[in-house]
């Protein structure tokens, strides 16, 4: 990125947030003055201002959802008292309900309770794909459980009861089903009841960019220690290794493409090299990438999560415009390859989800 890209991204940065603060200093005044006119208003509201401010950065990261949304919502109400105002062309009752600010707080508190219930409200999103050599077989795929921050162990083994009632062949943990939040205990729980659901071909585990605590100074446990706890619960650990199941189809597991800042990942050449090309391949990638190239390789299947769907709108929109990744959420074909992105069971940093479901996956093969 240039240096003129830069400076002209930080000049917008800086209005959008003077602009921001400007609108909260009229909102604070006018709500203010709504309940009693004060002759110091213009101080008052300055200072209310700024505490809003240092309240949303105390409290990061959701106090930066609640400042932006507020934003948000004052804009909107602010657009529907003007044009309520054209219409009526005399004070009304919707101006006076506004300038009070009743109905920003309002929606503020509707908005972020329903994405604190909706976090926990976990669905299963069903697929059903045409191979003819994998006839019959059904998959299970969990991703972005982040265990800890909106999945607990009574949520876990509820989920993990509803997908093994799926009677799934195969279960795929397509990473980050840790974090910098779970300590060794949760993690040595959650493997446990992960590794206790029957199949037919077994559980198997990619590392995803927050499993082993990257984001932390010091993790909770070790890549060593986390693998132990997979291996000792029947769950077989994919890095940038490939499996032959049941001389009937192939599991490829990549390396996190985070962790290939310091280390090389192998690319996907290399892990299909030597692969019998009469069988099926199935890739789990956490980060839904390099969809071409799989594509080119023959690769049936290519599971990943990662993204959230954006967590909470209007994110979605951000992550599929401005990243490098294939997809943002969903089904999608390239060629005879078919990739599902994941939106995750879990959520990142707080127990919010809005625009996007807390899913497991199961996948039909007909």
């Amino acid at each position: 990125m240039s240096a003129k890209i830069i400076a002209l991204l930080a000049i917008v940065l800086l209005i959008i947030f003077f602009g921001s603060q400007f609108l909260f200093y009229r909102f604070f005044k006018r709500t203010i003055n709504f309940y009693k006119k004060r002759k110091n208003i213009k101080t008052i509201s300055v200072i209310c201002s700024i505490l809003f401010l240092l309240l949303s950065i105390l409290f990061a990261p959701v106090g930066f959802l609640v400042y932006i949304y507020a934003v948000i919502f004052c804009i909107l109400f602010e657009i529907i008292r003007l044009v309520l105002n054209k219409i009526f062309k005399t004070e009304n009752i919707f101006d006076k309900i506004i300038k009070s600010g009743i109905p920003v707080v309002i929606s503020l508190i509707l908005f972020f309770g329903y994405g604190y219930y909706n976090s926990g409200n976990f669905v299963k999103t069903e697929y059903t794909l045409e191979q003819e050599n994998l006839k019959g077989l059904k998959i299970g795929m969990i991703s972005d459980l982040h265990f800890g921050v909106s999945v607990d162990l009574e949520d876990l083994k509820e989920i993990s009861n509803n997908i093994e009632n799926e009677n799934v062949d195969i279960l795929f943990l397509a990473g980050d089903i840790f974090d910098e939040m779970t300590n060794k205990e949760e993690a040595a729980n959650a493997c446990k009841i992960l590794g206790e659901i029957d199949t037919s071909y077994g559980v198997f585990f990619v590392y995803g960019n927050h499993d082993l605590g990257k984001y932390k100074k010091i993790p909770n446990f070790t890549e060593q220690e986390l693998t132990s706890m997979l291996q000792n619960n029947n769950i077989t650990v994919l890095n940038d290794e490939s499996l032959l199941i049941d001389d009937f189809f192939y599991v490829v597991g990549r390396k996190d493409a985070s962790f290939s800042e310091n280390e090389n990942r192998k690319t996907l050449d290399e892990l299909l090299n030597g692969l019998d090309k009469d069988k099926p391949v199935i890739l789990i990638d956490h980060q839904p990438l390099d969809l071409k190239v799989a594509s080119e390789k023959g690769v049936f299947l290519e599971l990943s999560g990662h993204t959230h769907k954006g967590q909470i709108t209007p994110f979605g929109f951000f992550v599929k415009n401005f990243t490098e990744y294939d997809s943002l959420y969903g089904l999608k074909k390239e060629g005879n390859t078919n990739m599902i992105v994941s939106s995750g069971l879990g959520t990142w940093g707080f127990p919010l989800r809005i625009g996007s479901n807390s899913e497991y996956v199961i996948i039909n093969i007909k």
